[in-house]
């Protein structure tokens, strides 16, 4: 007798020892392994419930949702046809529980949704949802450059960006803009429209993706300059000026939408004027993942990110971008992204947030930190962002501040590097810019951070003697003389 019952002690605990890690089990965030299914979230899950109050304020809400995974699915990274399989049940449960808009990020098992509070609970009741977070739209970060941080000196030690390829996810580029023609080699289009928000397409013919020649060309209207003036600083050249990488070649994605702000609708605008140009992070995802693509078609050195909104930040690693933003920097390709302009001393706007990016605040051109900068112990790069001027669409140029200014500064500057010694990896081409950059003290609260030097990180990756921060080359061809300002 009690040889049975201690063996059926033994059985049981050997069954609750069994069941342990799948009851301590949590879901794993929607910042995950971008390309594996994880359990349903449980219904009383937090994230469950601020969310649906939000759906219940504003009526209905857009939402990045990571697709749960299924029984007839296996465990592990899942493969193209089984996550195509997935996203067709996700769509079609979705709409039969009748979320207002569905659409599949491609390549991810993540979907956006606009449902109301009740059709949200649902679609978590109904064990399709793993982990879900708003898709929140975002604008522009906007608010003597090339000899201030040496790019003409680094020019002469081949530092030109030769071979290598930059990614601008901005609002679109002018392929024809004299200052960049040859130079864009691929472009795609991620835009939204949104019932919710008030958001509708700008990409060319209406869709809301394309990757056809010139489906990254610029929307017609105010606010639409931005991605141009971002890649002219980072790789732009004329007879009479040029940017940091010169001679880098350029993919162009286009990531806004345009929104209208409506009477007792959606206001996504105001306090600005309406209708105004904003980016979903759904849209950001699907760029980041066109990038990861191409990593094989084009040597990839740095995607540019000028953008930036929400309350400023410590950090934001539960963001959805930092899944893709890692995989990138496991590819060798750097994310580097503006800090934001809300001034603040005390955090950065998303995605800067984001621990695994390179993450860039703006200086004057007498080297003290931008009044506009965001600021915190996030920020790894300072870089020039007062009064740059770049290209603007139809071929003219226009003077522009903002952190979006800084960051292709450093876009640009890994280019570059990467053009003197492709071996590079993206932590060493950080810790060249951050050793030997030229330090500066925010004097809103006493963070040190470097401002870019590249002749001096060009010839510490060639092991050669380092330029002093003050030296200035004196007998540079006008070219690279040249002062974007």
């Amino acid at each position: 007798m009690r040889k049975t019952i201690l063996s059926c002690m033994i059985v049981i605990i050997a069954f609750l020892v069994a069941a342990l890690p799948a009851m301590a089990q949590v879901t794993p965030p929607i910042t995950a392994e971008p390309r594996m299914l994880y359990a349903p979230l449980r219904a009383n899950a937090p994230q469950i419930a601020a969310l649906a109050l939000r759906a219940k304020n504003l009526g209905r809400i857009r939402v990045i949702a990571r697709i749960a995974q299924t029984p007839d699915v296996a465990s592990g990274m899942v493969s193209d046809t089984d996550l195509a399989a997935a996203h067709g049940k996700f769509r079609s449960r979705a709409l039969a529980l009748r979320a207002a808009y569905v659409e599949p990020i491609n390549g991810l098992p993540l979907s956006v949704i606009e449902v109301d509070a009740q059709q949200l609970q649902e679609m978590v009741s109904a064990g399709l949802i793993s982990d879900m977070v708003e898709d929140i739209p975002i604008p522009p970060a906007l608010q003597d450059s090339i000899p201030l941080v040496n790019a003409g000196y680094a020019a002469t030690l081949g530092a030109t960006g030769a071979g290598q390829t930059i990614a601008i996810l901005d609002t679109g580029v002018d392929a024809t803009h004299p200052f960049l023609r040859g130079r864009v080699v691929s472009e795609a289009c991620f835009s939204s429209n949104s019932p919710t928000s008030g958001a509708t397409t700008v990409c060319p013919g209406g869709v809301t993706n394309s990757t056809a020649a010139g489906s990254a060309a610029p929307c017609n209207n105010n606010g639409c300059a931005h991605g141009t003036h971002v890649a002219g600083i980072a790789a732009g050249q004329d007879s009479n000026r040029r940017g940091v990488a010169p001679q880098a070649n350029i993919i162009a994605i286009q990531v806004f939408s345009r929104f209208t702000d409506v009477p007792g609708g959606p206001k996504n605008c105001a306090p600005n004027p309406s209708p105004c140009f904003q980016a979903f992070a759904s849209d950001l995802i699907r760029g980041l993942q066109r990038v990861f693509d191409l990593r094989k078609t084009f040597a990839i050195a740095a995607i540019n990110i000028s953008l930036g909104g929400g309350a400023p930040t410590t950090s934001c690693d539960g963001d959805p971008r930092k899944g893709l933003i890692d995989q990138l920097r496991g590819a060798n390709i750097a994310t580097v992204i503006a800090s934001g302009n809300n001034s603040s001393p005390t955090g950065v706007s998303a995605p800067g947030c984001i621990t695994t990016a390179i993450t860039v605040g703006s200086t004057t051109k007498t080297d003290a930190v931008s009044p506009f900068s965001n600021s915190a112990a996030v920020v790894d790069l300072l870089a020039p962002g007062t009064g740059i001027t770049s290209s603007v669409p139809g071929g003219n140029f226009a003077t522009m501040s903002g952190t979006s200014m800084a960051a292709p500064h450093v876009t640009g500057a890994f280019a570059a590097l990467r053009s003197v010694r492709n071996d590079l990896t993206v932590n060493q081409i950080e810790s060249a810019l951050k050793s030997t950059g030229v330090p500066i003290t925010d004097t809103r609260n006493n963070l040190t951070r470097p401002r870019i030097n590249l002749s001096a990180a060009v010839q510490s990756v060639l092991q050669q003697k380092v330029l002093p921060p003050s030296v200035k080359p004196t007998s540079l061809p006008p070219i690279l003389e040249y002062i974007l300002d």
